[in-house]
């Protein structure tokens, strides 16, 4: 069985997030960032989608950004999701 590789990461400029992906090769990237409308952020986003879209699967998790055990839910359900389907 081969194994899939998934980044979980925050984002705000994407450089680091670019730089793990062409490091790690990744099959699935998920994003974790506040509902905000930060210009940066959104544009980062886009970016990231724009460069990587065709080669992985891009998903953007919104949670709060200082509520620490929302973030550990969501990304808990995540993992269980992708185990669930991988």
């Amino acid at each position: 069985m081969d194994k899939k590789r998934v980044i979980i990461s925050t984002i705000y400029s994407g450089k680091a997030v670019k730089m793990a992906i062409n490091k790690l090769s990744p099959d699935k990237l998920i994003l974790i960032t506040d509902p905000s409308k930060d210009r940066r952020k959104t544009e980062s986003i886009s970016l990231v989608r724009k460069i990587f879209d065709d080669i992985l699967d891009i998903e953007v998790l919104e949670t709060s950004l200082y509520d620490i055990p929302e973030i550990i839910s969501k990304i808990t359900n995540q993992i269980d999701k992708l185990s669930a389907e991988w």
